[in-house]
This record gives structure tokens, C-alpha cells and sequence, in this order.
């Protein structure tokens, strides 16, 4: 039995061809992965990105699979979640653009819509593969990873499953627009080799079946994020373009010691249900939900995180558990969970890139509230570059000549109103904190300046392509060899 140990990339006639060099069994287990293979798409992506105070676009590449005849296509959100512009290419090199409907950064997966209306009426039907249960892979099977590396034509490349909770260590945490992907994923760890590029690639199985997304590489072990919890989120993402989470405030960590199973509260935030319903750290959880629980190691804890997340905000929820070695119960509400940022905005005028704080930023920045706008990048030599003090990178602006700006909006409103048939900078009075103390600068802000662009004469313009005519051109559409032209 061929084992395929490194990437090889092909036309995809030459993937038909060469399944015809394998025995009758390598065969059969091929013709179905083959089918899969058909459903990848290369994605190329044009995505914003806040940088040095202004919102730049950047493009790349990646991997996705179509899911269903409608257009559906799983990726990952680092892939496409800030896209502005999406094409999909097919095995036989097909376009075709794409809507990115929705992403979600604490799992890493986004979701797009191919615009099947662009195709040609007599174009072919798209081909799609389908989920397998995750949960019924074992260390041993063998998997196959496909995408498109480095952004080249589609591969596949062969495997075994090694791990069925691989996750990243404290030092390496892997983050997505603040959120930890950790805390919910458990990846399945493969050493089929992937590169940059594969990711959002299915991980396939003997039968055909999506068992996981391609996500991470480490060396030369592979991560992926099992089916069962990529085709849950990629519903409903498809349905809502965002996934709904509760939130109870409980900081969790594995509990060591002692004869009881259960998980250790190991922090309580201020001001959250768990808080409201009065537990503390050193509480232990045995039951959430009416589910046991338990987390002996860190892998323990993302089933947990899950179980949280999967409840309805606004649900009445009991905990059973034990504080000082008696047995206790709590009776909480889950709230809406908010994502960890919000999407930066560009605002000319200062020179910055900003964003509103949600709950949990509020709560890094050591803010009592979400009140303010919060500094996301500077353009050097920009308004707020220049000013003395200078803006920079997490400062909040609190006001403008003793205005509250509590939002984006304010800010810009403000701005706005103090700039309007001015055509010169206005210095105007900001107040804004940085680590928690006050500072004060003026800022000469707006109007926004037009932009510059070299002066450029007219030029006529025939609209024809020319080339050199030749002794050999000129013979051959029988002109006389003496043309020129």
C-alpha cells in the first residue's frame, strides 16, 4: 500500500490517471477520496486590516470545501473572516465569487456563498462533500488533507490521526481577534503534511467523509478542527452569519486533587451571573446543566467551555458542586456573550484607526466600563502622531473640548460638527487615559484632506494592440517584403 509521505501537487487529470497504478483496494479507498478532492476550492482574498491609522488591504490565499448544492463553503476566519473580496477557484480552474456570510474567531471558521448565479446557464453541477462524526475517529486511521499550499493548484496528502485532543500549550495560545481558539477546540492532530495555504482544507477519512478542518501546523504534525463541531458552527453561521453564546463569568481550571471529580473555579469576574448567584474561586463543578463534568488535564476543559457556550443567554441554569467539602447548588442566568474586540473603523481626520470596547476588552484594559474609544493604531505623522502628547497604540479618548465621546460614533459626530466649513485644522482639547491615568493634548484634527495625486497630461488613445511586422510576417499575409510597420 503506496504511502504518500510529502505534498505533490498536479493537474487534476493526472490524480484520475494515476489512481489506475494502485491495487483494487487502494483504488476503491481513492475513488472516494477523489470525490472530495473535486469539492475544494482555492480561495484568493482581498481582506481590511487596521494598520499604521488607516484601514490597508492586504490579499491571500487559502483553502475551503463546498458543503452543499446551494454554494455553501467552509473555511477557516483567519482564512476569510475580514474579507472584502472573495473568488473561488475549482479543480478545473473554474471562478467564481464568492459572499462570505459569516465567521466566527473563537472556533476559526467562516462561512461563504458561492455566486452559482454568475455560472453559465450549460455550466456543470458543483461538487460537494459531506461531514463524517468526528467523534468516531481513533489515533491510527488513516486521513487525508487537501487544499491548495502556497496558494498553488489543489493536493492531497496522506496521513494518520496521532491525537484526539491536541491543543496549545500557555505559551503558544492561539489567538483571533482576542479570542482564545483554544478554549473551545480540540484539534485532531494528523501528521499528513499541510503548509500554508491548506488551511481551511478538509481532513478526510477512507470513506470520503469531511472528519475535520485543516487549521494549524506544528512542524510536522497537523491540526484539525473536528467535523462534528465545524459543521454545527457552519449552520449557523449560514443561517445568522454569527454564532449566539452564554456567558457565565467562571474562570475554570482542571481540578488535581482530591477524591471527587469535578472542574475548579479558579475566578469569578465582577458583575457576572456567577457572581450575582454568589460563587467564588476554590468552588468545584460536578454538574452544569444536568451535565457531569470534570477536567483532570487542560484537554479536559474545552468540552466544558462548550457545554457553556452551547446554552441559550437568558437560560436559567443549575450548577451542583461542593465549597469546603459541602455539597452546594447555584441557580444562574446566562448572559449574551460578547466577542473579545470589536471591528476597528478608520477615522481620517486624526489619523487613527479606533474601536468600541465590548465587556471582556473593557475587562483587559482594567476599565470599569465600556465607556470611551480606544486607540487600535496611529499614522505616523498623522494628526494624533504629531500632537504633544502624542496618541498611541490603547489609549481611550474620553472627550473632545469637554464633550463625553463614548462611542465611535461620537467621536466622528463630533469631529464632524467642529470641522464643517473649515478648511484649515482644528486644534480641539482631548482628554484620554492611558494605564489608568488621565492625560490631556491638543490635536489639530480635519477637515480631511483630499487625496493627492500627480498632475497628468492627456493623452490620445487608440485602442488597438500593435506589434512588429516582420520579413516573415510580411510574406505570410502576402505583403510586399519591402512593408514596414
Amino acid at each position: 500500500m503506496a504511502q504518500f509521505t510529502k505534498p505533490f501537487l498536479f493537474p487534476a487529470f493526472f490524480f484520475f490517471s494515476a489512481l489506475k497504478l494502485f491495487g483494487s483496494e487502494e483504488f476503491e479507498i481513492n475513488e472516494r477520496v477523489n470525490s472530495v478532492y473535486r469539492a475544494i476550492v482555492r480561495i484568493e482574498v482581498v481582506s481590511e486590516r487596521g494598520s499604521n491609522g488607516r484601514m490597508l488591504k492586504s490579499g491571500s490565499t487559502g483553502s475551503g470545501v463546498i458543503i452543499d448544492d446551494t454554494g455553501l463553503v467552509v473555511t477557516n476566519h483567519h482564512v476569510a473572516g475580514k474579507a472584502t473580496r472573495l473568488t473561488c477557484r475549482f479543480y478545473d480552474g473554474e471562478e467564481i465569487a464568492a459572499d462570505l456570510l459569516g465567521a466566527d474567531a473563537m472556533t476559526d471558521l467562516a462561512v461563504l456563498r458561492l455566486r452559482l448565479g454568475d455560472r453559465p446557464k450549460k455550466a456543470p453541477p458543483i461538487q460537494t462533500a459531506v461531514f463524517g462524526d468526528s467523534d468516531l475517529v481513533v489515533v491510527g486511521d488513516p486521513c487525508f488533507a487537501m487544499g491548495s499550499p502556497a496558494g498553488l493548484s489543489q493536493s492531497v496528502t496522506r496521513g494518520i490521526i496521532s491525537n484526539l485532543a491536541l491543543i496549545s500549550n500557555r505559551s503558544s495560545t492561539f489567538r483571533l481577534d482576542g479570542e482564545n481558539v483554544g478554549e473551545l477546540v480540540r484539534w485532531l492532530g494528523h501528521d499528513a503534511v499541510i503548509f500554508p495555504g491548506n488551511s481551511g482544507g478538509p481532513l478526510v477519512n477512507e470513506k470520503g467523509e469531511i472528519i475535520g478542518i485543516n487549521e494549524v501546523a506544528i512542524a510536522s504534525l497537523g491540526g484539525a478542527i473536528p467535523a462534528n463541531l465545524a459543521k454545527q458552527v457552519a449552520a449557523e453561521l449560514a443561517e445568522k452569519g454569527y454564532i449566539e453564546r452564554s456567558w457565565t463569568g467562571l474562570e475554570c481550571q482542571p481540578y488535581l486533587t482530591g477524591t471527587r471529580a469535578g472542574i475548579l473555579v479558579s475566578g469569578v469576574i465582577d458583575g457576572s451571573p456567577a457572581q450575582l448567584v454568589g460563587m467564588l474561586p476554590g468552588d468545584i463543578i460536578t454538574r452544569f446543566a444536568g451535565q457531569k463534568v470534570e477536567a483532570k488535564i487542560p484537554e479536559d476543559l474545552p468540552p466544558f467551555h462548550q457545554i457553556i457556550s452551547a446554552i441559550p443567554p437568558g437560560k436559567e441554569v443549575n450548577i451542583s458542586g461542593y465549597r469546603e467539602n459541602r455539597e452546594t447548588n447555584w441557580c444562574i442566568i446566562t448572559e449574551k456573550r460578547e466577542p473579545a474586540y470589536r471591528p476597528e473603523k478608520e477615522v481620517k481626520s486624526w489619523g487613527l484607526t479606533v474601536r468600541n470596547f465590548t465587556l471582556l476588552s473593557s475587562l483587559e484594559a482594567r476599565r470599569e466600563s465600556k465607556y470611551g474609544v480606544q486607540v487600535h493604531t496611529v499614522a505616523q505623522g498623522g494628526p494624533s502622531f504629531s500632537a504633544k502628547p502624542r496618541l498611541i497604540k490603547n489609549d481611550v479618548i474620553t472627550e473632545i473640548n469637554g464633550r463625553k465621546i463614548a462611542k465611535i460614533d461620537d467621536l466622528i459626530s463630533i469631529s464632524e460638527e467642529l470641522t464643517e466649513g473649515k478648511t484649515m485644522p482644528v486644534p480641539v482639547l482631548v482628554r484620554f487615559e492611558r494605564n489608568l491615568a488621565n492625560y490631556l493634548s491638543v490635536i489639530k484634527i480635519g477637515p480631511e484632506a483630499e487625496e493627492k495625486r500627480p498632475l497628468e497630461a492627456w493623452k490620445p488613445w487608440l485602442g488597438v494592440s500593435t506589434q512588429v511586422l516582420t520579413n516573415d510576417l510580411a510574406d505570410a499575409l502576402g505583403l510586399e517584403k519591402t512593408s514596414r510597420g
